[in-house]
């Protein structure tokens, strides 16, 4: 049952399927990437590209920021169509720390400027030009503080956070920006530049790095504090003399006139050591704070913190699962947080408990899109070589792959003028704009698979069909082989009888036993009529082989006189009309009569024993004859015909494979080992058919 099972159609199909759906998979992803535009890099070096609503219309459009031919920090900017509109330059050097440009309406004129910063030697100064006026050439500066190095004379810093906003609630926009030092010895401060008044307000110089920065009305006053927390990189042991430690992080709080509005919050030191603040709505009663530290045992890692708003820690908890991972990085959902880890997204609740997780390919980069629609790119992540983009719908369930085998991917920007649904990937040869699509085929999904799998079926049908024909064609030749092989067998096994009874009958006319050679004459009569009667056959009923296997014994017993006894025992529970092969008890008995009887001195004796056994039929055909071994020494010249005969009839009968007869002869041995005799086991199906009529049936 099992085995027909397994080579069903419909099971052999699945399995000619299977392979093939897996390999179209894409063709049926849900999701799909559809380029929608390629454009050369614009620039030999590295370059930056931002998207700007540059004159108001509500379309971004496209800002290159870069390094001149002069060594100048330059700006372009293009039109809705693509064409370029200006290009800015910016005064004094292009520095690689800042190499990005910055935008926003500081006069409320509805003309955004572009603001960018470069150095002059050791000094730091803000540029700034207006767009889309008269005077978009015109570049004003600057200074805003002097960068203090060590021993080294290595400048090594960068600008963080640039805002735009009303920080002190008095109706001007301020410029709120954080200048981070690495080996450089100062300022490591939050700035604030009043572009009406013209004057540059600085926190104290903490001696740490200032990174993140988030803004609150704490007070309810309507001005804003800042937030800020801090990163540590190799530390710098000679800091300045602020009594913070340089290899620890601090959360701090300012207002908005830069004066601390709590004391510094200190964390666990260590190396590659950061805070991440995270903004908790307009409704906001607590401050949530990640802290990253790879110098901690892996489950101290990662850390999450609540603060009041007066800078106590009101709840905590760590994440050791997550702990030594390679890339962190983490922000606010409407559920809670969403915490990077480089191959997995965690989502943590307000209560610091892990509600979900989602595994996704390794990567080094993460990059988010804020505006992103349902069902829409979230989230693009790129790989460590920087070869392969994923793309990520919000539930992190569906994931679009691309892969740049000549090129390596610089930045992936996913604000780019055209919807949510587009990005773009820069490489270091080209620029890739990308539609973020549903698969239309995605519906034909399963109705293909399921024709895939019913042509599989149908080809496992034609090809057990073309088999079972050549099987067939094979068979009726054998078949036609056997026939003639039996009708053979049938030749020589009705002469084979006639002359072993004509011998007999001659035997007793030479010795002028007339009577019983009469006798014998009408038994063997009777035996012809019965093999006539069965001719065509190989089998015949149990009653009709006995009787003429009684014939034959009888008959025989007219030669051998008182020296052959034979007895017949038929229980009570065999049916009668069962098919047996034809002649099996006779040549079994002649074999006896000629082979183990014939050279014995005294009486010799067959007995015949028919019984049923477990649905089968059972026959045993005992002698006490001399043995297979003298009957071999004494009978030299045997051709074993009978048997052989035998043999071929049982093979006929049983190559249908429902008819098994099993033949089993044993040598009898008496209590010295001497032989005394041979046995024959014999069990027949009783369920046994002609082979024409197994023929016909099936």
């Amino acid at each position: 049952m099992l085995k027909r099972v397994l080579l069903s159609v419909w099971l052999l199909g699945l399995a000619f399927a299977v392979p093939i759906i897996f390999l179209v998979p894409d063709l049926f992803s849900r999701y799909r990437l559809e380029l929608v535009l390629q454009e050369i890099a614009a620039q030999a070096e590295n370059y930056r590209i931002m998207f700007r609503d540059l004159d108001g219309n509500g379309v971004p459009q496209k800002v290159y920021s870069f390094r001149n031919r002069a060594g100048q920090l330059s700006c372009q900017y293009f039109g809705d169509e693509g064409g370029m509109l200006n290009q800015i330059n910016f005064n004094y050097r292009y520095t690689h720390n800042v190499p990005y440009v910055y935008f926003g309406d500081v006069n409320r004129n509805g003309k955004p400027e572009v603001y960018g910063f470069t150095l002059n030697r050791d000094s730091l100064y803000l540029n700034w030009a207006e767009l889309h006026t008269l005077h978009s050439n015109q570049v004003e500066s600057r200074f805003i503080s002097r960068i203090g190095v060590f021993e080294t004379n290595k400048v090594d810093f960068t600008v963080s956070r640039f805002n735009i906003l009303d920080l002190d609630n008095d109706g001007d926009h301020e410029l709120v920006f954080s200048v981070v030092t690495g080996l450089s010895r100062y300022p490591r401060s939050v700035m604030v530049y009043h572009p009406e008044k013209d004057s540059l307000v600085s926190s104290p110089d903490v001696g740490i790095n200032p990174y993140f920065m988030v803004y609150y009305d704490l007070d309810r006053d309507g001005a804003l504090e800042i937030l800020t927390g801090s990163n540590v990189g190799n530390g710098v042991s000679d800091s300045t003399e602020t009594g913070f430690e340089s290899g620890r992080p601090y959360l701090m709080c300012y207002g908005s006139d830069l004066k601390p509005y709590w004391a510094a919050v200190p964390f666990s030191p260590g190396i590659e050591n950061n805070l991440h603040i995270m903004p908790v709505g307009t409704n906001q009663i607590e401050i949530v704070v990640f802290q990253f530290n790879r110098s901690l045992p892996r489950e101290k890692i990662v850390g999450v913190y609540k603060f009041d708003f007066k800078g106590h820690v009101k709840d905590s908890a760590f994440f050791p699962e997550y702990g030594k991972r390679f890339r962190f990085y983490v922000y606010p959902e409407e559920e809670g947080y969403w915490l990077y880890t480089g191959d997995k997204m965690v989502l943590i609740d307000d209560h610091l408990q892990v509600v979900a997780e989602k595994e996704i390919e390794p990567s080094a980069q993460l990059y988010r899109n804020f505006n992103s629609p349902l069902g829409g790119p979230d989230v693009v992540t790129s790989d460590l070589l920087s070869e392969k983009i994923n793309v990520y719908t919000g539930d992190y369930k569906y994931r679009v792959e691309k892969r740049y085998d000549d090129e390596r991917i610089r930045a992936v920007i996913m604000d780019v003028g055209r919807g949510p649904d587009h990005f773009m990937v820069q490489t270091d040869h080209n620029e890739y704009t990308y539609q973020f699509l549903e698969n239309s085929l995605y519906y034909l999904k399963f109705p293909v698979y399921l024709a895939i799998y019913l042509l599989g079926v149908l080809f496992v049908w034609l090809i057990q069909g073309l088999r079972e024909r050549q099987l067939r064609e094979r068979y009726e030749v054998q078949a036609q082989m056997r026939d003639l092989e039996i009708k053979s067998l049938r030749m020589q096994m009705d002469p084979h009888f006639m002359f072993n009874a004509f011998n007999s009958m001659a035997l007793l006319l030479k010795n002028g036993n007339i009577e019983e050679a009469y006798d014998a004459f009408m038994k063997f009569s009777r035996m012809v009529r019965s093999n006539f009667d069965f001719s065509d056959r190989l089998t015949r009923p149990l009653s009709e082989e006995i009787e003429m296997t009684r014939q034959y014994l009888e008959l025989n017993k007219l030669r051998f006189k008182e020296k052959l006894e034979f007895t017949i025992d038929v229980a009570r529970d065999v049916p009668v009309n069962v098919l047996i092969p034809k002649m099996m008890l006779q040549i079994h008995v002649e074999n006896a009569l000629k082979h183990g009887l014939a050279k014995l001195q005294k009486t010799g004796v067959i007995h015949i024993g028919i019984a049923m056994a477990g649905g089968d039929l059972r026959i045993s055909v005992t002698d006490n004859g001399v043995g297979r071994q003298k009957a071999a020494q004494l009978n030299p010249g045997s051709t074993k015909q009978g048997l052989k005969m035998l043999k071929a009839i049982y093979d006929r009968l049983s190559q249908q494979g429902k008819f098994k007869i099993i033949q089993e002869i044993t040598d009898l041995k008496d209590a010295l080992q001497n032989p005394c005799g041979t046995r024959i086991d014999i069990q027949v199906p009783a369920g046994l058919k002609e082979p024409r009529e197994t023929e016909q049936e099936k």
